[in-house]
């Protein structure tokens, strides 16, 4: 990503409109700037990569956290990406990437770390008009459903494909087809 002056990238770069990142940990070269490498190459992608219809974005390593939020402006953004696979920390960055950074994505796959209510979550209600296929997938406990997942799900109007793997917490009856009404 950063061989902008390679011939090879300046004629494919906007040829190219799908891209697959897997980034592994090395625990032999760890160091405070490795930290960073995560968020430096998902910003670079949409500057690079101008026609990018199609991302996958994973990384083994979880220092990935916040990678959008203590990033100084300006932010990412593309209106032209429809898929995005991914992995991040926290459900504001779930939400950031859907509100601020990707309004025209119909297909979203997600594996997110925490999902809780905090003081940085994002309420928004906007419509995702656009969103037709959702996956979110977290291994953590959730206690948050009703606060966050519901009204998240209530915004993707025109939804066709919902995959949620989640280990929910609640203290209302079971999860069903009424939460999506």
């Amino acid at each position: 990503l950063y061989l902008d002056d390679i011939v090879f990238t300046r004629l494919n770069k906007r040829q190219i409109s799908s891209l697959v990142i897997d980034i592994s940990k090395d625990e032999k070269h760890i160091s405070i700037l490795t930290k960073d490498i995560n968020k430096i190459i998902f910003t670079q992608i949409f500057t690079m990569f101008t026609n990018l219809q199609y991302l996958t974005f994973d990384s083994s390593s979880m220092w990935h956290q916040q990678f959008l939020f203590d990033m100084p402006s300006p932010s990412v953004i593309s209106s032209n990406l429809l898929e995005l696979h991914i992995r991040v920390t926290d459900f504001t960055d779930l939400i950031y990437l859907l509100d601020e950074c990707f309004n025209q994505l119909h297909t979203f796959h997600v594996n997110i770390m925490i999902i809780e209510c905090t003081s940085s979550t994002i309420h928004r209600r906007d419509k995702l008009p656009n969103l037709r296929c959702f996956s979110l997938y977290s291994d953590m406990d959730v206690h948050d459903y009703d606060e966050l997942i519901v009204p998240l799900l209530h915004r993707m109007l025109n939804l066709e494909k919902l995959d949620l793997q989640l280990l929910v917490y609640r203290n209302k009856g079971f999860i069903n087809g009424n939460d999506l009404n």
